[in-house]
């Protein structure tokens, strides 16, 4: 009777742990399975996603280099424009006093500068700065050179003012930065 009893307890114990053990065994691949899934799925979504990207840094590097180039060309166009030697000759008015060809000259340095200064949004800010440097040194020339002859003089006293000034000076600030934005731009090739 005491048997009777124990085997009755005991074999729904038996049962339970056998059909446990069935279930984890017919689970256990299926778990298996899924988790393997899981990760080929995240891993080939997540190559898709890389592909992606770099798909699209290509199509914005595809579009973006034609303009930072053309802001290149136009800065160092810009640079040229108003080297001394160029900005002289370009505005030379003979009639004009000193004062008023100074005023004539800062002039058409900062309208170049307007012009082109939309261009600091395609080029790095090391050779924007430099662009600056650059503009800012021409106009000191010209103030130092403005500052050293008599207002009421000829235009022609300004020009030969600057031209001394650049050759006792050794002066090329102009073509420094026009070798930095070379630089910068064939690394950027």
């Amino acid at each position: 009777m005491l048997a009777d009893r124990y085997f009755l307890l005991v074999l729904p114990m038996m049962n339970s742990a056998k059909t446990l053990l069935d279930t984890l065994f017919i689970l256990a691949p299926a778990v298996l399975v899924l988790i393997t899934s899981f990760f080929l799925i995240k891993k080939f979504l997540d190559n898709q996603h890389r592909l992606k990207v770099i798909e699209l840094k290509m199509q914005f590097q595809k579009d973006i280099m034609p303009l930072r180039f053309q802001a290149y060309e136009r800065l160092v166009l810009f640079l040229e424009r108003i080297t001394p030697n160029n900005l002289l000759h370009r505005i030379y008015l003979p009639d004009y006093s000193v004062k008023e060809f100074h005023l004539e000259l800062l002039s058409a340095i900062r309208q170049e500068f307007e012009h082109n200064i939309t261009q600091q949004i395609y080029v790095t800010s090391d050779a924007w700065s430099s662009v600056k440097t650059a503009r800012d040194e021409v106009i000191k020339l010209l103030n130092k050179a403005a500052s050293q002859v008599i207002s009421q003089d000829k235009a022609s006293a300004l020009n030969k003012a600057v031209f001394d000034l650049i050759m006792n000076e050794n002066w090329n600030k102009v073509e420094e930065s026009i070798e930095e934005i070379k630089s910068e731009m064939n690394r950027n090739q």
